[in-house]
């Protein structure tokens, strides 16, 4: 949420939380040359670092926030709760 653009790996869950060229990149797990290049990619392109920074916070707000997290976990935890 603070406006930082991931650069992470293609495993596990991360792809539900970033989309690739938008709000972050993916690149292959192991694959530090395309990691580092990324780096590089922002660094010579501050159009780009400024966009994908406000879409990489625009995407933390909007899909992870309190507001929208807590009323979800609660209704989890009251179903869990009511079937034990």
């Amino acid at each position: 949420a603070c406006g930082v653009v991931p650069i992470a790996t293609n495993a596990g869950g991360v792809p539900d939380l970033v989309t690739h060229g938008e709000d972050g990149f993916l690149e292959a797990v192991g694959d530090v040359d395309s990691q580092a290049a990324r780096v590089v990619e922002l660094f010579r392109d501050e159009t780009k670092l400024l966009r994908m920074s406000g879409a990489a916070r625009d995407t933390a707000v909007s899909r992870f926030s309190a507001e929208r997290l807590i009323p979800l976990y609660e209704a989890h935890y009251e179903k869990v709760l009511r079937s034990a």
